[in-house]
């Protein structure tokens, strides 16, 4: 991660997959908030989401997926690495988190 990297706070919004609350985004490529079609993964249960333009988060489709890896296959190898690095800290997601406290509910923005 650059040394641009934030946590910005976001709008609560629930995991749509395992329901966990996430208020939180860490921007892997980026120092701005998430925006719509910014790729995000809970980081409870790895579910790849995509903003909508309300700010809400919804699973990719599998279409979505098959064109990411046709157009830019890095941006999904960096999304597999993501979940690997999540899949490591399980047990305790705020360690994704390395400027955090426990008042941060976290997901990862690619």
């Amino acid at each position: 991660m650059s040394s641009e990297s934030k946590i910005h706070r976001v709008k609560l919004i629930e995991c749509p997959v395992c329901g966990s609350a996430l208020n939180a985004a860490h921007g892997v490529n980026h120092a701005e908030e998430p925006q719509e079609n910014d790729i995000s993964i809970c980081g409870y249960c790895t579910t790849v989401m995509v903003f909508d333009k309300n700010a809400k988060a919804r699973v990719i489709s599998d279409n979505e997926i098959s064109i990411i890896k046709m157009v830019n296959s890095s941006l999904w190898d960096q999304v597999n690495e993501t979940i690997e690095r999540i899949n490591k800290k399980k047990g305790n997601p705020a360690k994704l988190f390395t400027d955090t406290n426990n008042e941060y509910l976290p997901m990862i923005s690619i």
